[in-house]
């Protein structure tokens, strides 16, 4: 299902918002969102927020530098559609943490 069939099948069951979980769009180039904004907008729908996958749960370095700008991109794509709010999924505890906390519980 597209993202535009996605905000039709809202407003077919009379729906205010919608909230959505990111990997189902399909770019984050400003001029998609826009025409999703424009889309919603034009049938009275809101993006109430979005939620967005990462690996938040590293041990600071490369990668988890690289997932907080992955995690500003959708900020600012967040702000085009007009969402209130991005809900950040932090991702799995590294297997040695995992571990000891079952340990532990």
């Amino acid at each position: 299902m597209t993202m535009e069939n996605f905000i039709h099948k809202a407003v077919e069951l009379e729906a205010h918002s919608v909230d959505i979980t990111t990997y189902w769009l399909k770019s984050t180039e400003p001029e998609y969102l826009a025409s999703l904004r424009h889309l919603a907008f034009k049938n009275a729908i809101a993006f109430s927020g979005i939620a967005i996958r990462t690996e938040m749960c590293q041990v600071g370095g490369a990668i988890r530098a690289e997932e907080i700008r992955r995690i500003q991109q959708w900020v600012d794509a967040s702000e085009v559609l007009g969402a209130s709010h991005v809900r950040v999924f932090g991702g799995d505890l590294p297997a040695a943490r995992a571990k000891s906390r079952e340990s532990s519980g």
